[in-house]
């Protein structure tokens, strides 16, 4: 609920601000912080890596003294293991890393799937459309009737 809509409907709005809620606790302010941080390095090494690696490889973390990173193969992993040193000097250079020594290569499919499958496109069965050709004929409404038509004429 938006703050303005909350004034509109005169009740006190109870959303609260990212900044704010992070405020009230120190220990998601810290991880906001870090999760910002993260993001900041990996774009960082995507501009370093350019076409055609940067797609294929991310920061996942960093742990003490070690730069972990993922890609969704052992080919492009391969590649960031010969590419490491390379990267870690200039990152290191770019970033003002002065503890950061060493890389990990994680290879994880996983995390590099699309998170959803890409809509399929509805299928209309000849039945459904010699339904709505049916209705199209009994309507007034030239505009939905176009409509009704034109949607019949996707049947498999």
């Amino acid at each position: 609920m938006s703050s303005n809509r909350a004034r509109e409907n005169g009740r006190p709005s109870q959303t609260k601000t990212v900044g704010r809620f992070c405020g009230d606790s120190p220990g998601l302010e810290r991880l906001v912080r870090r999760a910002r941080y993260l993001e900041r390095v990996d774009q960082a090494l995507q501009q370093l890596l350019g076409a055609p690696l940067a797609g294929r490889c991310r920061v996942a973390n960093i742990n003490h003294d070690t730069l972990v990173l993922q890609t969704p193969s052992s080919a492009w992993g391969s590649r960031l293991r010969y590419l490491a040193p390379g990267i870690l000097q200039q990152l290191s250079r770019q970033l003002g890393w002065d503890r950061i020594k060493h890389t990990k290569v994680q290879v994880r499919p996983e995390a590099f799937r699309p998170s959803a499958e890409p809509a399929r496109r509805a299928r209309l069965s000849r039945e459904s459309a010699a339904l709505l050709r049916q209705v199209a004929e009994n309507i007034e409404d030239a505009a939905l009737q176009d409509v009704l038509l034109s949607l019949s004429r996707r049947a498999d």
